[in-house]
């Protein structure tokens, strides 16, 4: 990874961080070790118990997100490697990024197929992730429907 790119996800993370933050969820720590698999952000959402296990994939002046197969890939594939963690089933795993993938792309189909096997409980933008947080306590009018990847 270049230091261009390491730059601008870390940026990316701490835009995360401060909107998570700004919307008043508890930043629990960053860049956790879960059985060998790092984490960028373990968080509290103010009106749910269980924590949220949050990677971020994007950049914040250019990024591909989780347009990129490769990015998906591998996201995907440390999603696999925590599935029988019984630290990450104490919570919520979710895929954050700045640009998400287009529909019936093979990034897209592999974020559907994680989803659908529960390996993530959803994938989003910083938006849909604090809108389907938000759902989960009722602050959501009625009719809001789970999209686990939003194009």
């Amino acid at each position: 990874m270049s230091r261009e790119s390491y730059a601008l996800g870390a940026a990316f993370e701490q835009y995360v961080t401060e909107v998570l933050e700004y919307r008043r969820w508890t930043i629990d720590d960053r860049n956790v070790n879960i059985d060998g698999i790092e984490v960028d952000i373990v968080a509290h959402h103010p009106g749910i118990v269980d924590p949220w296990f949050i990677e971020c994939k994007g950049g914040v002046s250019r990024g591909t997100g989780l347009a990129r197969t490769d990015t998906v890939k591998k996201a995907v594939g440390a999603a696999w490697a925590l599935r029988d963690s019984p630290v990450r089933r104490q919570g919520r795993y979710w895929l954050v990024g700045s640009l998400m993938p287009s529909e019936r792309s093979a990034a897209h189909t592999l974020l559907r197929s994680a989803v659908d096997a529960a390996l993530i409980d959803g994938v989003g933008t910083v938006s849909a992730l604090v809108t389907f947080a938000d759902a989960l306590t009722g602050e959501m009018p009625d009719g809001f429907a789970r999209r686990p990847c939003d194009g």
